[in-house]
């Protein structure tokens, strides 16, 4: 584990982990403020929870679990092509998520749509991380 992937880290730790991952265009919000308008996919982040199990077995002393959910919105509003599009985002995003070993999503994603009209999917991802810096690298 990366000394970095400690808590007080773990929000900027998930989005330097599925930035490179994601199509070059995305843009990645640590938190859930953005911009007014969007003209590209974006995926947003809330840390939602911290939990010392893990599918319901102790994690180690020290180790935790830190829950997130992530929002990937696109910024069509309607029609076939937007739905097609949040579609896509989502797979791109669950791509992104596989590739870590820290990583782990679900059980399952859900559609959304925006006030503003935007469509997207929210999944829960749960990081591995821990409460104080590895000292062993």
């Amino acid at each position: 584990m990366s000394s970095k992937n400690v808590l007080r880290e773990v929000r900027q730790h998930l989005k330097d982990t599925i930035k490179p991952k994601l199509p070059t265009r995305w843009r990645v919000f640590p938190t859930l403020t953005a911009p007014a308008k969007l003209t590209v996919p974006a995926v947003y982040v809330e840390f939602t929870e911290v939990s010392n199990e893990v599918a319901g077995k102790p994690l180690a002393a020290g180790r935790v679990a830190a829950s997130f959910e992530l929002a990937v919105i696109i910024p069509e509003t309607a029609g076939a092509r937007a739905e097609d599009n949040a579609d896509a985002a989502v797979l791109s995003l669950i791509q992104a998520l596989d590739n870590s070993d820290q990583l782990f999503w679900g059980p399952s994603a859900t559609k959304l749509r925006l006030e503003s009209g935007q469509l997207g999917w929210r999944i829960p991802v749960t990081v591995l991380t821990s409460t104080v810096p590895d000292t062993t690298t």
